[in-house]
């Protein structure tokens, strides 16, 4: 469970880079800050954008993105 907040605060304490943050399945994804929008990247290069945030959920909180992602290990 992170918040918008805590991601953020995370982002900005890692020079603008969130490194592996990991999914549920073990994989990774990158977060980072571009011209003030919050963006999610995988290994692969492929990103987007998080368009809405801490939207409650029963298990923690959604935060939705404008495409969808594979979580996948860099080589």
């Amino acid at each position: 469970k992170v918040s918008a907040s805590q991601l953020m605060s995370a982002i900005e304490a890692n020079d603008n880079q969130y490194l592996r943050l990991q999914t549920i399945s073990g994989k990774s994804l990158y977060a980072f800050t571009e011209d003030g929008n919050v963006y999610l990247m995988d290994g692969k290069g492929n990103r987007v954008q998080i368009v809405q945030t801490d939207v409650p959920a029963d298990n923690g909180v959604i935060h939705a993105v404008s495409s969808v992602l594979m979580p996948y290990e860099a080589m």
